[in-house]
């Protein structure tokens, strides 16, 4: 390895750490964080997009995908993570 790719591999590794961000491990701080994540939520997917009679049906959800309503007039079922964001 080049010392000029060691160099660029140190320096993206360290803007990596310095933008990450931190997550305080005092008590309650990190309780409400792993809350605010929702880990446990499973969102569910439309039974058709736009309507249930006049759409298309969308796939059923599990635990680790689900499906949303997309599309100029809502009128696709887009793929989804099953990841926890609010």
């Amino acid at each position: 390895m080049s010392s000029y790719t060691l160099f660029v591999l140190l320096a993206a590794t360290v803007a990596l750490l310095a933008f990450t961000p931190t997550v305080s491990a005092e008590g309650d701080d990190l309780l409400d964080y792993v809350k605010s994540i929702e880990p446990l939520t499973i969102r569910r997917s439309p039974l058709a997009c736009p309507l249930p009679v006049v759409g298309s049906a969308c796939p059923e959800e599990n635990v680790f995908w689900y499906f949303k309503c997309c599309g100029q007039i809502a009128d696709q079922c887009c793929f989804r993570l099953q990841v926890g964001e609010n």
